[in-house]
């Protein structure tokens, strides 16, 4: 956790700088990275807003007191060992967490299907198990866009910079105006950076992400199953 939100401080830190006036140029014609980086930056810049945004969303709801709230299992686990199932029921329609979905699943299928043995029911936790991890992947997978898109967004930036920066020598080589040149230039190498900063940053932070989720689905399972354990050894 200290890791990721270093990481996300950093970029948050990076945004100030990104803003600030260039000290090489002049005060006549002071421009800050951002201008002198053009509508491409600007799409990056947004886009950084939105990551770190994202990571302080996903890291708030990837947490074992969201998706298996200990007060919620310890409730179902003394309702399952007393095989009160409309209790059970009742208790999973009224929390929204995820472990919640998934007893609720089971509580289901028995109300369906009363002799329903322990294979079938614990083909139903898998079920919605496996809907509850794809919500849980589909939260990080944005990460892993931004990640992606981002350096091909400072690469679009580049070329256009490039094609800024050597417009003119298709007309005439003596005529080519140095700052003008030097201005392209110094576009296509700031999209670039930037576009590769917020990559390499969104890279990091959906790796981390990724090991988390893996935690968490292990953890839901087994406090899930400790429940469905539970209530079948009392049936």
């Amino acid at each position: 956790m200290k890791k990721i939100c270093f990481i996300i401080f950093g970029i948050c830190a990076l945004l100030p700088v990104l803003a600030a006036p260039d000290a090489a140029t002049d005060a006549s014609g002071a421009n800050s990275l951002i201008a002198q980086g053009g509508n491409t930056l600007y799409v990056l810049l947004g886009l950084s807003i939105f990551f770190v945004t994202l990571s302080f969303f996903v890291l708030m709801t990837l947490r074992k007191e969201v998706l298996t709230p200990k007060p919620f299992l310890r409730e179902a686990e003394q309702v399952a060992s007393s095989h009160d199932l409309e209790a059970l029921r009742a208790l999973c329609v009224n929390d929204s967490s995820p472990a919640a979905k998934i007893i609720g699943a089971a509580a289901e299928e028995i109300v369906l299907n009363p002799t329903a043995s322990y294979n079938v029911l614990r083909d139903a936790v898998e079920d919605e198990g496996a809907r509850q991890a794809g919500n849980l992947w589909q939260k990080i997978q944005y990460i892993n866009d931004i990640a992606i898109v981002s350096p091909m967004i400072g690469l679009l930036g580049t070329v256009l910079g490039m094609r800024e920066a050597f417009g003119g020598l298709r007309v005439d080589i003596g005529s080519a105006n140095p700052v003008h040149l030097a201005d392209g230039v110094s576009k296509a190498l700031i999209t670039t950076a930037a576009g590769l900063i917020l990559g390499i940053s969104a890279m990091m932070v959906h790796s981390y992400l990724r090991g988390r989720v893996h935690d968490l689905i292990s953890n839901l399972e087994n406090s899930c199953g400790k429940v469905l354990r539970v209530f079948v050894s009392k049936n």
